[in-house]
């Protein structure tokens, strides 16, 4: 989170390099410690690798875009590596649809 934090902070003051310096370091970070992780949180974490490689592909050439992408890597990982009990309720989301109850009004006496 530090180095993502401080690579935004490199885009902001318009220094790419360091910017991009930064963003490799976080990402070879993060390979080392998917190795370690369960294989639900290691597909997690190369979904934030393979999203770190998209935003390097828009440096120095284009800072805005490159910056926005860094927005949503910095969000997946504020939002955490997910639980066992997370990936299984997540893949069985998609098929059975959660019914949404409905509302009877009641008349005004």
């Amino acid at each position: 989170m530090e180095l993502l934090t401080r690579a935004r902070l490199n885009l902001v003051q318009g220094n790419y390099t360091l910017a991009q310096s930064d963003l490799e370091s976080a990402r070879s970070l993060l390979v080392i410690l998917q190795e370690e992780l369960p294989p639900f949180q290691a597909a997690y974490v190369g979904g934030i690798i393979a999203a770190i490689d998209d935003l390097l592909t828009y440096l120095p050439g284009a800072p805005l875009t490159a910056a926005d992408k860094l927005e949503s890597v910095w969000q997946m990982l504020a939002a955490g590596l997910p639980d066992e009990g997370e990936s299984t309720a997540d893949s069985s989301e998609g098929s059975t649809p959660t019914p949404t109850p409905t509302v009877t009004p009641t008349p005004n006496p």
